[in-house]
């Protein structure tokens, strides 16, 4: 009787010791259903929910960087916009000639054209250099009333594509602070599941020796019970 009742103790401090060990060597102490049902379902809703959280980051990510690209070539095509207004300004001077003038036309031309490419270049978007008043037709310098109309589409043009760059930059800001929000969301959501699922090391180092003492002292115990009832034994067969 004592020996059974040893050999199972024996056995449980064996299985405890396994579970340790595979705790420690794993860093998890919940690694399966049958370790804690409710906490195994637990984490993998937290595991759920950061991987959510990474997904919607990587959303953010590629808005940011689309918009940012959007925002590089609205900031470009402004740049063109204001070198137009420069070359319309020169073309106002009263002192130069008919041939410098349509020289300057050719060169506010060829600016308009790439100012057109840079703008229907913006994917997702409708832009045109014609939608802000900036093709080749509306900025004429040919006679004093071509240049006053250029000099207003010019201005309101510019402004405009300044206006949507403006409004880009308000997106990516957002954006940002959302893909912030979700950083710390993750963390959060990481700290718990750590806290529900992950191991105390040195708390387990600790339970694992003191199994281990345990274990030796019931090994033993068992030892001598073994002995004793091999000895009863041969003395009731003297």
């Amino acid at each position: 009787m004592l020996e059974s009742v040893g050999l199972s103790q024996l056995n449980k401090i064996n299985s405890e010791l396994m579970l340790g060990l595979q705790r420690i060597s794993s860093g998890l102490k919940i690694s399966k259903a049958s370790d804690d049902p409710a906490g195994y379902a637990a984490s993998k809703m937290f595991q759920r929910d950061i991987a959510k959280a990474q997904t919607l980051q990587n959303n953010y990510e590629r808005e940011i960087n689309s918009s940012s690209t959007i925002s590089s070539k609205l900031d470009n095509a402004a740049d063109v916009g204001l070198r137009i207004d420069s070359l319309i300004d020169t073309a106002s001077n009263s002192t130069i000639s008919a041939d410098e003038r349509s020289a300057i036309q050719n060169e506010i031309n060829q600016l308009s054209g790439q100012l057109e490419n840079t703008l229907s270049s913006i994917e997702g978007s409708s832009y045109s250099a014609s939608q802000f008043n900036l093709d080749a037709a509306s900025l004429q310098v040919g006679s004093e009333e071509d240049i006053a109309l250029a000099k207003a589409n010019i201005k309101s043009g510019v402004e405009s594509i300044i206006g949507e760059n403006q409004q880009t930059g308000i997106d990516i800001k957002l954006t940002k602070i959302k893909k912030n929000q979700e950083a710390r969301n993750e963390m959060n959501l990481k700290s718990s599941l750590s806290t529900m699922r992950d191991t105390d090391l040195a708390e387990e180092m600790i339970g694992f020796t003191n199994k281990s003492i345990l274990q030796q002292i019931a090994i033993k115990n068992l030892s001598t019970t073994m002995k004793i009832n091999a000895s009863k034994s041969l003395n009731l067969l003297a």
